[in-house]
């Protein structure tokens, strides 16, 4: 017998708002057909969660923080480091955003299938835990801020072919360093203090195909310089950014 992720969900959505001793008990009888089963979590913040529930959790496959404090919890991340068959982590903090203590993922390279990871409202000095994930496909970070150090170990994730750095501190510089990401399909750097000169050296990702630039100061005429060495790709424009009405027209993307 499985649980359907969508009960799951449901269920730990509404923990603030009732006592999850409660919940536990309830559930006793069926603890191990329970966290047995679940493949997907989303966990609001909840003072009364019990982090080794997740040590049952064996098919786990996706779990979501919501305004959790969970990078602050060094037992949690030692519980999270056992989920052997873990694809996606998102967290997401508090805004503002909050400071974050990279080694806390240090140990958490025995996530070998993790494929997406996102993460929200928190001010990093250190990605150098991000390399420890061969697989990693999708890397989404909004309004994270991080040092220039940080950008030098996004070159090395050659893996990835999804990208979101929605403002979070990018300037022209650190483009150099994301054209060695040879397999990314898709590009966000909206909301960042670009210009012209930055985004030409997009020319070496050659299977680039989205690139979103909303809200920065990139202008038509950089577009089109681009769009020169990269005849297919799709730029976005949206009102509040200067590109004219001859670059193309795109969607904003849409990330998890």
């Amino acid at each position: 017998m499985e649980v359907p992720s969508e009960i799951v969900i449901l269920i730990l959505s509404f923990l603030p708002r009732c006592s999850y001793k409660s919940f536990a008990s309830t559930c006793k009888q069926f603890n191990a057909i329970f966290w047995g089963s679940v493949k997907q979590l989303s966990i609001s913040p909840n003072k009364h969660f019990e982090w080794k529930c997740l040590e049952k959790a064996k098919k786990i496959q996706s779990i979501e923080f919501v305004e959790h404090e969970v990078l602050r919890k060094p037992e949690a991340w030692s519980v999270i480091s056992t989920l052997s068959t873990l694809k996606t982590l998102s967290i997401w903090g508090e805004f503002p955003r909050h400071s974050f203590d990279g080694d806390a993922f240090q140990h958490l390279a025995r996530l070998t299938y993790l494929e997406t990871l996102s993460i929200r409202y928190y001010v990093m000095d250190n990605l150098e835990f991000l390399t420890s994930f061969g697989r990693l496909k999708r890397l989404y970070l909004f309004l994270v801020s991080f040092t220039n150090g940080c950008s030098q170990t996004l070159s090395k994730l050659t893996s990835l072919e999804h990208l979101s750095l929605w403002s979070s501190t990018i300037k022209d510089e650190t483009c150099e360093t994301l054209s060695a990401l040879s397999n990314l399909e898709t590009l966000d750097l909206s909301y960042n203090p670009l210009s012209d000169n930055g985004i030409q050296c997009f020319t070496r990702l050659t299977k680039l195909s989205q690139l979103d630039l909303v809200e920065t100061r990139v202008t038509s005429a950089g577009v089109l310089k681009l769009q020169q060495s990269l005849p297919n790709l799709q730029i976005a424009e949206l009102p509040g950014n200067p590109l004219g009405a001859s670059t193309r027209r795109l969607e904003l993307l849409k990330f998890p």
